[in-house]
């Protein structure tokens, strides 16, 4: 499961305010990072700023600027095995405990997302940060034109779920998702025409078929289609190779 360090970390007390509400949020949530939640934006921003909070000051700016979070059982273990990396190295005059890392990377969490999406938490997404660009590979990274060869999704998961979307994750708290299932399958071995297939885009890569983006929608969402053996429920179409003119 996931790691929870409201739940976990000793002498972590709920406190007042936002950071409460915040807090309910995340203890009622079943961990499902699904697309119109606040509470995966919430968790996985909360985890960054732990990483930050626990190993930045030792690790210096070149940490400060990695745009990932860290994996969460590592966070898990520095935080109730190995206290010693709660202290703040650049404070000497106090020794912070976990509980105090805790609330201050939740407190930092929740400043950075209002900034982001709002102070309605309600109207916070998952979705609307988690997104997956799907560009095409040479035509999208063209200047100017590139827009126009990139069909952006957004998407369920994470890094840490079933459903693979690990991202990196920038300052404007922008989630570039990058590894993840391009191709999905359920297969029927008992009734292999029940099997149902996705891939993320669609079935041609030439940017003008119709056929280039008319499955990205139906993948972000999650689902499947069905791909019938050859009969009268699906099209068929005949090769017959022609001799060109004046061939010898």
């Amino acid at each position: 499961g996931q790691f929870d360090p409201y739940a976990e970390v000793p002498g972590f007390d709920l406190p007042a305010g936002a950071i409460a509400g915040a807090l309910e949020r995340l203890m009622q949530w079943d961990f499902t990072f699904t697309r119109d939640r606040p509470e995966p934006l919430l968790y996985t921003v909360w985890l960054r700023e732990l990483q930050t909070a626990l190993y930045g000051d030792e690790l210096g700016p070149e940490f400060m600027g990695r745009d990932g979070v860290g994996q969460p059982e590592r966070i898990e273990q520095m935080l109730l095995r190995s206290p010693r990396w709660c202290d703040e190295v650049t404070t000497g005059d106090r020794a912070e405990t976990c509980a105090d890392i805790v609330a201050r990377a939740l407190a930092a969490a929740l400043t950075q997302l209002r900034d982001a999406h709002g102070e309605d938490m309600d109207a916070w997404r998952w979705g609307a940060a988690n997104v997956a660009p799907l560009a095409h590979q040479v035509l999208g990274n063209v200047p100017l034109i590139g827009g126009g060869f990139r069909m952006p999704q957004e998407i369920a998961g994470s890094s840490f779920t079933l459903n693979r979307a690990g991202a990196r994750i920038n300052r404007g708290l922008e989630f570039s998702v990058g590894h993840g299932a391009g191709y999905r399958a359920v297969y029927d071995l008992a009734n292999p025409e029940n099997s149902r297939f996705m891939i993320a885009t669609g079935q041609s890569g030439n940017p003008f078929s119709r056929h280039w983006d008319d499955l990205a929608a139906l993948w972000s969402a999650g689902r499947h289609i069905p791909i019938t053996a050859p009969g009268e429920a699906a099209e068929q179409f005949t090769l017959r190779p022609q001799p060109l003119p004046n061939a010898l």
